[in-house]
C-alpha cells in the first residue's frame, strides 16, 4: 500500500510480570534502578524488584484490589513508582498515572473519567498540597457523579494531616508493602496494564489505554532501536506517569540495562550523574537536553555516553543533537509518538546523517508499526514526500479512548488507522513529523509549515529562538513571527522584514516580527512545551491595536 513505512504482523504473548520473573530468575544481581536521596545513593536489583514487587501486590490484594481494578500512581520519579506498577501486573490491576504537577481541575477531570479504587501518593514533595488538591477534586467529582467512590489512600511516607479527612481508607505504603510475599500470580499478557493522559492541548484530556503484551513488545523493540546493552544505563528525568519517560525507562530495563531516577528535574544535578553514574542513554525535550549539556563544563569528558532520543518541543533540536555529536560523539536523534501509540514509536537510527536526525519522526522501531499519509481534506493517500495526515496502525495504537465514544470516532477511521492530527511526509525511510494539523498556515492560497519559516530565521546568528503562529484577520490569516535574540545582540523589526522580503518568497514573509524576552511554556507529562494559544492571543492583539 502507497505510504506505509513498516509493514508485518505478530503478536507478544508476554506480560510484563512474566518478564520480571524471568528475568529475575536469569540475572537477580542486576542493578535495574538507581536513585539519588539528599546524601544516599539507592539501589535496587532486578530481584530485589522481583521481590518488592510480589509483597506489595500481596498488600494491594488485602486491601481488597484485584484484577480489573485500576490504581493512579500519583508520584515522582522513585523506585516505589516501579515496584507499584509491576505489583500492578502481577494482579491484572491497571495504572494511572497522574503528573505531580496536577492540580484539582485535572485530577477532577480524570477521576470522572475512569473509576480508581486507589491512589498512591507522596506523605511529602516539594511541599506540594496533594491533599488540598485532593480534596477540591473529590467534591467537585461528588457534584457531578452521584456514583463516585472515593479511592483508598495509600502514602509513601508518613500520612498528612487531613487525610482521614477525606476517607478512612488510609494507609502507608510501607506497611502494604510488608505483607508477606505470595508466589502465585498469573501472567495476563492481555490485560490492561496502563492508561495514560492526552495532553488536552486541544480540549479536556481523553486517556488512553494500552495492554501488557503490547508494552511488552514495544519495549524491546524500543530497546533494540536505541542499541541498549547489557549495563547501560538511562537518566529517567521524565516523568513515568507519561509515555515518554514510561517507554524509555521500560525500554532499557527490557533491554538488560537499568535507570538512573530522577524525582526533580535539576540541570547542574543530570549533568553530574552523566557522568558519576556513567549513563549511556538520554530521552527528553529539547528544553530539558540543552539545559543539561549547558551545564557540564567543556572540559568534561562523557565516555559512556552515546545514544538518546529528542523532541523539538522549543526549537533546539539542532542544537543539542550537533552539541552532543561534537562535544561526546553521542548520537541524539529526533523520535515520534503519543499516549495515543506510545513514545518512542519511532526514532531515526544512530548512523543517519545529523541533518536527518534533527528532525521530528524517524523510522517505526519494530516491522508492525504501519504509517501512511493522507491528505488533511479528502483523506486520500498523497505521492512520497508530499505533506499530509500522519495515521498509525498497529499494535501501538489505542483502539479508542476510554469512556469516550465521540473522541474515539472521530480518531479512528473507517479501515482502522489512528488520526494523529499530525502533518507530516515520507523521508529516508521513515517519515518526518512537521507540526500540528491545526498549526499549518494558508498564506495567500498556500499551505505553509511554520516551521520553513522558523528555519529561515535560525540562520541568523541573533536569533536565539523564533515561533511562527498564524492569525485570522478580516478571513484571511496573516503570519507573525516571536523572536527571542541573543544576549549582546540588537533587534530592529524593519531589518528583520526587509532581510527575509530578501530571501523568502512573499508569501511567507511575516506581516510582524515581534521581540520577546521569554516564551509563554508549559511543563506537561512529556516535556515543557510553547503555549501557541498565548502567542496567538497577544499576536491578535498586535495586529487589531
Amino acid at each position: 500500500m502507497k505510504n506505509h513505512v513498516g509493514l508485518g504482523n505478530g503478536v507478544n504473548e508476554s506480560g510484563l510480570f512474566a518478564w520480571l520473573a524471568t528475568a529475575a530468575t536469569t540475572s537477580p544481581t542486576r542493578e535495574v534502578l538507581i536513585e539519588h536521596v539528599e546524601s544516599k545513593r539507592l539501589v535496587l536489583t532486578i530481584g530485589e524488584l522481583y521481590a518488592r514487587s510480589l509483597s506489595f501486590a500481596a498488600g494491594l490484594s488485602s486491601l481488597g484490589i484485584d484484577e480489573g481494578d485500576l490504581i493512579a500512581i500519583w508520584l515522582p520519579n522513585q523506585i516505589e513508582w516501579i515496584v507499584s506498577e509491576f505489583a500492578c501486573t502481577a494482579l491484572g490491576v491497571a495504572v494511572l498515572g497522574l503528573n505531580t504537577r496536577f492540580r484539582s481541575h485535572e485530577v477532577s477531570h480524570l477521576l470522572n473519567t475512569v473509576s480508581v479504587s486507589a491512589i498512591i501518593l507522596p506523605g511529602e514533595f516539594l511541599g506540594i498540597d496533594f491533599i488540598g488538591t485532593l480534596r477540591e477534586a473529590i467534591t467537585s467529582n461528588l457534584d457531578i457523579n452521584v456514583d463516585f467512590i472515593v479511592p483508598q489512600l495509600i502514602f509513601v511516607g508518613d500520612v498528612p494531616a487531613g487525610a482521614y479527612d477525606i476517607t478512612p481508607n488510609v494507609a502507608r505504603y510501607a506497611d502494604v508493602a510488608a505483607s508477606a510475599a505470595s508466589n502465585q500470580w498469573h501472567d495476563k499478557p492481555h490485560a490492561v496494564s496502563n492508561l495514560f493522559a492526552t495532553s488536552g492541548s486541544t480540549s479536556a484530556p481523553k486517556v488512553a489505554s494500552h495492554d501488557q503484551s503490547s508494552i511488552v513488545r514495544h519495549s524491546r523493540s524500543g530497546a533494540h532501536a536505541l542499541g541498549v546493552r547489557d549495563g547501560d544505563r538511562i537518566l529517567a528525568a521524565l516523568p513515568l506517569c507519561g509515555v515518554f519517560g514510561f517507554n524509555s525507562v521500560l525500554a532499557v530495563l527490557l533491554g538488560g540495562a537499568g535507570a538512573v531516577l530522577m524525582r526533580t528535574f535539576d540541570a547542574v544535578a543530570a549533568g553530574q550523574l552523566l557522568q558519576s553514574e556513567s549513563v549511556t542513554h538520554v530521552v527528553g525535550g529539547d528544553d530539558m537536553l540543552s539545559a543539561t549539556f549547558n551545564s557540564i563544563p567543556a572540559n568534561v569528558e562523557l565516555p559512556a555516553f552515546r545514544r538518546g532520543g529528542i523532541a523539538n518541543f522549543v526549537g533546539r533540536a539542532k542544537d543539542v543533537v550537533e552539541c552532543a555529536d561534537e562535544r561526546w560523539n553521542a548520537k541524539i536523534a529526533g523520535v515520534y509518538g503519543s499516549s495515543e501509540l506510545f513514545a518512542l514509536s519511532a526514532i531515526w537510527p544512530e548512523d543517519a546523517d545529523v541533518s536527518v536526525r534533527i528532525l521530528g519522526g524517524g523510522v517505526p522501531v519494530d516491522p508492525e508499526i504501519q504509517v501512511r499519509v493522507v491528505d488533511i481534506d479528502t483523506g486520500q493517500a498523497v505521492e512520497d514526500g508530499a505533506s499530509g495526515e500522519l495515521q498509525f496502525r498497529g499494535y501501538n495504537a489505542i483502539s479508542g479512548y476510554v469512556n469516550n465514544q465521540s473522541a474515539t470516532a472521530a480518531a479512528i477511521t473507517a479501515d482502522g488507522w489512528f488520526r494523529t492530527g499530525d502533518l507530516g511526509y515520507v523521508h529516508s525511510g521513515g517519515f518526518v513529523y512537521q507540526c500540528r494539523a491545526r498549526e499549518v498556515l494558508r498564506l495567500h492560497g498556500f499551505l505553509v509549515q511554520p516551521g520553513e519559516i522558523e528555519d529561515y530565521f535560525l540562520t541568523n546568528p541573533a536569533v536565539e529562538e523564533v515561533h511562527v503562529v498564524g492569525i485570522e484577520t478580516n478571513a484571511r490569516t496573516q503570519a507573525i513571527a516571536f523572536v527571542k535574540t541573543r544576549d549582546g545582540t540588537t533587534f530592529d523589526e524593519e531589518d528583520f522584514l526587509d532581510d527575509a522580503k530578501r530571501h523568502l518568497a512573499n508569501y511567507k514573509v511575516p506581516s510582524r516580527i515581534i521581540a520577546i524576552s521569554e516564551f509563554p511554556t508549559t511543563t506537561g507529562t512529556n516535556g515543557t512545551k510553547v503555549r501557541f494559544e498565548v502567542l496567538r492571543d497577544t499576536g491578535r492583539e498586535i495586529l487589531l491595536s
